[in-house]
């Protein structure tokens, strides 16, 4: 797929012609005009836009907004409205969007210029899952998950079946980023299966585990995740199952719930008091306490405490030297408390005894 077009959807000729004419003049000689939403979404499949402009009313050709919530659903494009129409109620039913800018006819070539710029400099590339995504069929086990789970409870089937309609389900192999520290996320993402690390860079230049996330642990959801996933790498520890959400419906579910808001908030809570527990095991406890602590983490979501991890992986997760997880974890064996027998997996026998480690500290 060719990459950095820019789409004018516009269903009146001469001012879409006019438009093209402003960007060619611009410097922007890679352009695509469509009159309608029929028309856009087969020009944004075959050269993903770099920027939308988007009219509202595209009379028979569709709705603008409606187009516009589609189109950067799929492309994670930024959008510039073109339209006559300056009433509130339009720009209220727009602000779903993010819109880069609100321009109204008749506007000048220097304004166009400035809302280009701006939209461009503000998305110099834009984070979407890398891996080609399934798209998700709202089966019954997907639907249960989301009606149990703390931030979605208070949808009802209707609406998690409409939110899923526009979801992607993407499975990513052990060791694959979800994304990378400055990406611009444009889709909320909910772990259905596996485990993902968030990593920082500390001031030599090595990375460090700052959060362990699990099945239903969410990322992007609305900005009180902020201070949780700034500025952090996102890599699967096993294969993980995401559920990619585009914040636009999802940020609709929270207008027609402002409960979200509540529940949202008390998962992030917990985020974060789970994350200063781990930061604090991480920076102040053994080698030991480490070891035990990471593997009743990931003991949670394992049906018999079987666990798919390196010594080395568990090393760099706990900021630690291989040959020391190695001494450690042969002593912890001679105990009974752990089976190394496969490689590559570290078995909990006695999950009591690894827990009363944790709880001495």
């Amino acid at each position: 797929m060719k990459q950095g077009a820019i789409l004018i959807v516009e269903d009146e000729y001469l001012i879409a012609d006019n438009i093209q004419q402003n960007l060619k003049d611009m410097g922007y000689e890679k352009t695509m005009m469509a009159p309608s939403a029929e028309r856009a979404l087969a020009a944004a499949a075959e050269h993903a836009p770099s920027l939308i402009l988007m009219d509202i009313n595209l009379g028979s050709g569709g709705d603008g907004i409606e187009l516009a919530i589609d189109l950067r659903d799929r492309y994670g494009s930024p959008v510039i409205f073109v339209t006559g129409n300056g009433e509130t109620e339009t720009i209220a039913r727009a602000r779903v969007v993010e819109p880069s800018a609100y321009l109204i006819k008749p506007f000048k070539p220097q304004e166009l210029r400035a809302a280009v710029e701006i939209a461009l400099h503000n998305y110099p590339e834009v984070s979407l899952p890398k891996k080609k995504p399934v798209s998700v069929s709202s089966s019954d086990e997907l639907i249960t998950l989301l009606k149990h789970h703390p931030c979605f409870q208070v949808l009802d089937t209707n609406e998690i079946e409409r939110l899923l309609a526009s979801s992607q389900q993407v499975q990513y192999q052990k060791n694959e980023h979800l994304f990378f520290a400055g990406d611009r996320q444009v889709s909320a993402m909910l772990l259905l299966s596996g485990h993902v690390v968030l990593l920082k860079s500390n001031t030599d230049g090595k990375e460090v585990v700052v959060e362990l996330l699990q099945q239903g642990h969410c990322l992007g959801l609305f900005d009180g995740f902020h201070s949780l996933e700034k500025d952090v790498n996102a890599r699967t520890l096993s294969e993980s199952k995401v559920l990619i959400i585009p914040r636009h419906r999802f940020q609709r579910c929270l207008e027609t719930h402002p409960l979200m808001y509540r529940d949202l908030t008390l998962h992030a809570a917990e985020r974060i008091q789970m994350t200063q527990r781990f930061a604090q095991v991480m920076s102040l406890e053994s080698v030991r306490v480490r070891i035990s602590f990471i593997l009743s983490l990931l003991a949670e979501t394992s049906a018999d405490s079987t666990i798919p991890i390196t010594r080395e992986q568990l090393a760099n997760m706990i900021g630690s030297t291989v040959e020391s997880v190695i001494r450690n974890t042969r002593a912890m064996e001679e105990e009974g408390i752990l089976n190394l027998e496969t490689r590559g997996v570290i078995q909990i026998v006695d999950l009591e005894e690894l827990m009363q480690l944790i709880e001495n500290t």
